[in-house]
């Protein structure tokens, strides 16, 4: 109870990394600079009440530089990313598949203020819809990737290029190449420490059950909330609500759960 979001997301970030102190303290001044530019650096994903459901609160994850709720596990998962090329000394591929050159502002921490050095760690690839050429709509965030690949593709169809790329095992031998969307199991990590932080809020003591709905489509969200009751978190029920066309992004998470189903057999 009292925590921030960014020593939340040290401690599940630690799972992965390890508990040295040092390592702690460096994950934690990123994490916290992952969130400069959001509306409330101190509380970037505020927890409201419903207007109307007593009982009920929205978990806000729009607060961020580019609006959307990729900007809450964006940034850390930058961050992470950073540390451990740098640590390792390794290279990087990154395959960002985005759906026009404004949603490339989620990962300004890893493309657009590249310290002194670390430029020799990254290669960026920012997948676009060819129309936001045509349209003019090409701006600071997209140039920041070193290569942007325009494609006569919708968004669901970039994301299979993405995806078949990165999953390509050659690929990610060869180039150290890796997929940056919601596919990543970093944004899963991310989205987990902020329903841990949110549930938190509302009961410090860890004693109450909760139920957590997701909006159509962010399966994302879900994954992490079952993740997260598989944790200890008591989360009752996750409800989920989605179109018949899930999208790319459905099907790659909805991947996860018969997974874990069957006993995380491969």
């Amino acid at each position: 109870a009292g925590m921030g979001v960014a020593e939340v997301a040290t401690e599940v970030a630690g799972m992965f990394v390890g508990r040295d102190t040092n390592i702690q303290n460096v994950l934690r001044s990123q994490f916290d600079e992952s969130f400069e530019d959001f509306d409330s650096p101190e509380d970037p994903t505020p927890l409201t009440p419903h207007p109307t459901e007593a009982g009920c609160h929205v978990l806000e994850l729009y607060h961020g530089p580019s609006g959307s709720a990729a900007d809450v596990w964006a940034g850390p998962m930058s961050a992470l990313l950073r540390f451990q090329m740098k640590r390792r000394r390794g290279r990087l591929t990154a395959i960002i598949p985005a759906a026009s050159p404004r949603a490339l502002r989620a990962w300004r921490p890893l493309l657009g203020e590249a310290e002194e050095g670390w430029e020799s760690h990254v290669a960026a690839f920012a997948l676009l819809p060819v129309t936001s050429r045509n349209q003019g709509e090409v701006g600071e965030e997209a140039r920041s990737a070193e290569h942007q690949l325009f494609l006569v593709a919708d968004e669901k169809q970039i994301a299979n290029v993405a995806l078949e790329t990165a999953l390509n095992s050659k690929s990610r031998r060869q180039y150290g190449a890796t997929l940056l969307d919601s596919s990543n199991v970093g944004s899963v990590v991310f989205s987990l420490a902020h329903i841990i932080h949110a549930y938190l809020k509302l009961h410090p003591e860890a004693d109450k059950e909760v139920s957590i709905a997701v909006d159509a489509g962010d399966y994302t969200q879900a994954s992490a909330a079952y993740y997260a009751r598989r944790m200890g978190l008591p989360i009752r029920r996750i409800f989920v609500a989605a179109p018949d066309a899930g999208g790319a992004e459905s099907d790659i998470a909805l991947e996860r759960l018969p997974h874990e189903f069957c006993g995380r057999d491969p």
